[in-house]
C-alpha cells in the first residue's frame, strides 16, 4: 500500500514544483497540501475504505482548485506552462473515477461525479 501512495504522490512532484516557482503556493503549504493528500491516499487504499473519505479528498481537492485560480487571477505575471493548468480538476477526475468503481451502487457520488464534469467543462 505504501509503494502506491508514494508513487501516486511522485507523479504530482513536477506540479507541486510549478505552483512555487509560480508563486500560488508557498513551500509550507506545499507541504501541507503533501501531507494531507499523503493522509487520504492512505484512508483510500485500505480495504475497509467508507464513500466519506472520498468525498472528503474530493472537497479538499475543491477548495484547493478555487484557492489556485483566486491566487493565480492576482498574480501578475502570466505563465506560458499549461500543462499544470488542470492538474487539480484531473486529480478530482481521477478520485471521482476511483469512488464510483469502488461505490457502483451509490447514486449520489455518480450525480456529484457527472455535475462536476458538466459545471467544470471537463466533458
Amino acid at each position: 500500500m505504501a509503494d502506491k501512495v508514494d508513487n501516486l504522490l511522485e507523479k504530482m512532484t513536477d506540479e507541486l514544483i510549478f505552483y512555487t516557482d509560480e508563486g500560488i503556493f508557498s513551500e509550507q503549504e506545499i507541504k501541507k497540501i503533501v501531507k494531507h493528500r499523503r493522509d487520504q491516499e492512505y484512508q483510500m487504499q485500505r480495504k475497509d475504505a467508507q464513500v466519506t473519505q472520498f468525498i472528503d479528498s474530493i472537497a479538499f481537492e475543491k477548495k484547493l482548485e478555487k484557492l489556485k485560480q483566486a491566487r493565480k487571477k492576482n498574480l501578475a505575471k502570466v505563465s506560458k506552462d499549461f500543462r499544470h493548468e488542470n492538474a487539480i480538476k484531473k486529480r478530482i477526475i481521477h478520485l471521482y473515477d476511483r469512488a464510483t468503481r469502488k461505490y457502483r451502487q451509490n447514486k449520489l457520488i455518480w450525480k456529484e461525479y457527472l455535475y462536476f464534469l458538466l459545471t467544470s467543462d471537463s466533458l
